[in-house]
């Protein structure tokens, strides 16, 4: 499907990454292996799309990220492993009536509130 043309980039995406690789706030900004590594493991047609660059620098930290994380990854604890947002929807489906006070940071370092839903208050 990556390779197809029924995956497209649109302007929604653009505007989406360029708020996740900008961080919620100005001082939680990802690290720059971390760009690097989403465009290395996009498709050439999708990069392009989302207008990310490669260049032989970006592509040996984005190399040794991916090396490291291998390793690294399968020995983090959930709650480092997932994003706040699937925990909060893992919860939801536990039936748990609210997020913990992790998932709350979590989100709120993800997605810039401490709730997916909206109307939820903190």
């Amino acid at each position: 499907m990556a390779q197809s043309e029924t995956l497209t980039v649109s302007t929604a995406a653009r505007e989406i990454a360029a708020q996740i690789f900008g961080g919620a706030r100005p001082w939680l900004r990802p690290p720059r292996w971390y760009r690097a590594l989403t465009a290395r493991l996009l498709p050439e047609r999708l990069r392009a799309g989302f207008g990310f660059e490669l260049d032989e620098r970006e592509a040996r930290s984005a190399d040794n990220a991916l090396r490291w994380i291998r390793r690294a990854y399968p020995r983090l604890p959930d709650r480092l492993r997932y994003v706040g947002p699937y925990q909060e929807a893992q919860a939801r489906l536990r039936g748990e009536p609210r997020p913990d006070w992790m998932i709350r940071c979590l989100n709120r370092a993800w997605i810039g509130r401490p709730q997916m839903d909206a109307r939820g208050k903190g």
